[in-house]
């Protein structure tokens, strides 16, 4: 007599071995405004985290060390999502729903996004402005999420958008970007652990 509990054959498990089998979980959705509200998501918790840690390091609580390590991570993953949102996203969203008005908005706010990105690079964080550069960003930031979904995902909803597509080669260029660093502005920014 065996030991082992009796397991149903499933066409579905015979097919794949166990270990390649995937648990599908919600953050698999692959839906574009799933995907990048997830994204937006993570770096508004970032701007959080950075205030937090901000406070913290001005009372002498943390080393300044922290928060330059989090505005090198703040300023990788808004440029990793700028970056799919202006060679993915937008392109098929423009045609989709057809609002040059709106659009055009939102390319120059990723512009502007990424002025202030090249001026932080640029500056210590000791530098007097360095702080104000960062509070710019956030509010800035902050509107362009807020118009993205209050506006343009609804506009996106009532298009013929391809949106399972379109969310599969956002995850799909996220990816790509993230194993060649190189290809991320502001990677090599992250100081060392």
């Amino acid at each position: 007599m065996s030991h082992h509990p009796q397991v149903r054959d499933e066409p579905s498990s015979r097919a794949i071995p166990v270990q390649a089998q995937r648990v599908r979980s919600p953050t698999d959705d692959t839906d574009a405004l799933v995907v990048l509200r997830g994204y937006q998501d993570a770096l508004l918790r970032l701007f959080v985290d950075l205030d937090d840690i901000g406070s913290a390091v001005d009372q002498g609580a943390l080393l300044p060390d922290r928060k330059a390590r989090l505005v090198g991570e703040l300023l990788r993953e808004l440029n990793l999502l700028i970056q799919i949102e202006d060679e993915v996203f937008y392109p098929a969203v423009r045609e989709a729903v057809r609002n040059d008005a709106l659009m055009n908005v939102l390319d120059v706010e990723h512009q502007v996004a990424m002025q202030i990105v090249m001026e932080i690079d640029d500056m210590e964080p000791d530098d007097e402005l360095y702080n104000a550069h960062l509070d710019v960003l956030d509010t800035n930031v902050r509107r362009h999420i807020e118009q993205e979904q209050s506006v343009l995902f609804d506009m996106i909803r009532r298009s013929k958008l391809g949106a399972e597509q379109l969310g599969r080669k956002m995850v799909a260029m996220r990816a790509a970007l993230l194993f060649n660093d190189d290809a991320i502005p502001h990677a090599n920014r992250l100081p060392a652990r």
